[in-house]
């Protein structure tokens, strides 16, 4: 079982679709970071980099959604420095899935925290 609260040295990781991937300037678009439902991550949980890129993107993304294209990272501390809230969110399906919002009673990020959160976020 997983503890609760998300400690500050997690990572999050996160699945792209490549129309939120910017191919001529390497980086991910600030659109990654938004939805009005929360961001879905999945925090590490102490798994190895490459068991939570493999598990991000084996997610079954049934059309209409798009299969995601690239997985980004980004370190909980960091996140949390930008003024966002980090919410741990497990389900029946996925005990690693995690939501950032834009505060603790705010779901949908701003504009421009998404695009502070796409700067942070290193692609694989």
């Amino acid at each position: 079982m997983l503890n609760k609260n998300i400690a500050d040295t997690e990572f999050l990781y996160r699945g792209i679709i490549e129309e939120w991937y910017d191919k001529e300037n390497n980086r991910i678009s600030s659109a990654a970071f938004k939805d009005k439902k929360g961001v879905s991550v999945e925090r590490d949980g102490n798994r190895l980099k490459a068991e939570c890129v493999k598990s991000i993107l084996s997610i079954d993304r049934k059309p209409p959604r798009k299969p995601f294209y690239k997985v980004c990272q980004l370190l909980t501390k960091q996140v949390r420095e930008k003024d966002v809230f980090v919410k741990y969110c497990p389900s029946a399906k996925n005990i690693f899935h995690s939501e950032i919002h834009n505060s603790e009673n705010e779901i949908p990020i701003s504009p421009s925290k998404a695009r502070t959160l796409s700067g942070i976020a290193k692609i694989f």
